[in-house]
């Protein structure tokens, strides 16, 4: 990466750590106790938010992802994590400094490597976008930690 501004999503490539559909840890999420009906709504969603003028998109699709589990599996939002933690992190694994922009991929691996506190503890100002997040919210970060993730790249 050059550095460039805002640069948001960058598609990644295969790599083998991603598993086909038809290894046999991902078979038991594909297969559907009752058939899936024609159309699902995820409405209503959950309030979503603004990433303004730095490239976080994919923080902010991975934690959404959280936010939309939440509120359609367990029935409830809690508050917040930090996209720009999870930006940060991402970036750190990425071996990049700056805006950068990041792959799906990456953003998934920081969830469940890192992590990401509750916003409160690392607000959403994208003037420190590049601030290393103190001990405190690395540790933070541990009670929101995703178990695995897919790439499903048929």
């Amino acid at each position: 990466m050059n550095g460039q501004h805002g640069m948001g999503w960058i598609r990644d490539f295969a790599d083998p750590r991603d598993l086909h559909v038809h290894r046999a840890e991902v078979k038991p999420f594909l297969v559907a106790e009752q058939p899936l009906p024609p159309a699902f709504s995820i409405s209503p969603l959950p309030p979503h938010f603004d990433q303004l003028t730095i490239g976080s998109c994919v923080a902010n699709a991975e934690l959404a992802k959280v936010r939309i589990f939440q509120s359609q599996i367990l029935g409830y939002i809690a508050e917040p994590l930090s996209r720009l933690f999870l930006y940060k992190v991402l970036r750190n694994i990425q071996g990049q400094k700056g805006d950068t922009g990041g792959y799906l991929r990456t953003g998934a691996q920081a969830q469940v490597m890192f992590g990401a506190p509750p916003e409160a503890l690392y607000p959403y100002n994208i003037k420190h976008y590049d601030h290393e997040p103190a001990a405190f919210q690395y540790a933070a970060a541990q009670n929101y930690q995703g178990l695995t993730y897919y790439r499903l790249d048929p």
